[in-house]
């Protein structure tokens, strides 16, 4: 808040320029008005000045809530963000590790304060928490719902018992490391994440240096919080639980997860899948430029910035 002050006749008049509700990405309201404020050091009776207040709203047209995927953080969104139009309003948080009730609570609070149309965006793990948080949320016409190689769960108990097994090992070796780099080093070998290495230099530098000030705690808390053995599984209840338009976004060299993606089309009313070229199972990361292309015409009406 800045405030300017000059004398007239005696009378102090002070000009506030009002910034208020800023909030990492949200929408913003911004007030500027002239205020008389003390009268100091009278002499003779002088008029009172009374300026008008002006205030003006500055809605953003579209926001998006964006949810990163495991050993992720908010700042994996960068490099699509930077090519979508830049008028676009972005609240990427880093996923807190919180079960699942509590976490859907958090994210509601940050859903509530976005403005204009809204688009929910999850990735893998923060896909499947995007589907659990469907329900939970209000839905405003032109709000959409974006899975990138997400997944409604498993819905056979044997195989979601045997990866509630795997996810407690995999905790455990993270509970093992000394530090995020020494656990990063080992799962970037995975195949599903090994395509990741096809990002441009300068953001494959970052996303590494992103990774290796991971938190260990949190990573092995969401595998036992919100791992895809833990969560109950969605399918068959996808038509009663999301209204939304839903785009469905799997890389085409993902093999299993387009498989998912068609079966979740099948599904959801209003849905259609999106396939990236040139990708694996991080689309927004390995293309990125074909990414943008395909969806912001699709979310926001407007061309990629490419």
């Amino acid at each position: 808040m800045v405030a300017l002050g000059w004398w007239w006749n005696g009378l102090v008049v002070n000009a506030w320029s009002v910034a208020a509700r800023v909030s990492g990405g949200h929408g913003s309201v911004v007030s500027l008005g002239l205020v008389v404020a003390d009268i100091l050091n009278f002499r003779e009776v002088a008029p009172v000045l009374i300026f008008p207040m002006v205030a003006t709203t500055m809605a953003e047209k579209f926001s998006i809530l964006a949810l990163h995927g495991f050993t992720g953080s908010g700042t994996d969104f960068d490099l699509a963000r930077s090519l979508f139009p830049a008028d676009i309003a972005w609240d990427t948080p880093d996923i807190p590790a919180l079960p699942l009730d509590k976490l859907c609570e958090f994210l509601r609070g940050r859903w509530e304060k976005l403005s204009g149309s809204r688009t929910l965006l999850g990735y893998s793990m923060g896909g499947r928490i995007a589907l659990h948080l469907v329900a939970r949320l209000s839905w405003c016409a032109g709000d959409k719902l974006v899975l990138v190689s997400a997944s409604p769960g498993l819905a056979d108990p044997q195989q979601r018992a045997a990866r509630r097994n795997n996810d407690e090992l995999l905790a455990r070796e993270i509970d093992s490391c000394r530090s995020a780099t020494e656990f990063y080093e080992r799962w970037r070998q995975t195949p599903l994440i090994a395509t990741q290495d096809r990002m441009p230099p300068p953001w494959r530098e970052r996303l590494l240096a992103s990774r290796c000030r991971g938190d260990l705690h949190t990573w092995a808390s969401h595998l036992r919080l919100l791992g895809t053995g833990l969560l109950p599984s969605l399918w068959g209840k996808l038509s009663g639980i999301v209204a939304a338009e839903t785009l469905v976004v799997v890389g085409e060299e993902d093999a299993k997860f387009s498989r998912i993606a068609a079966q979740m089309v099948a599904e959801i009313p209003h849905c259609r899948r999106i396939v990236v070229a040139e990708s694996g199972h991080a689309p927004h990361l390995e293309n990125a430029a074909e990414f943008a292309r395909l969806l912001s015409p699709l979310l926001f009406d407007k061309p990629a910035l490419l």
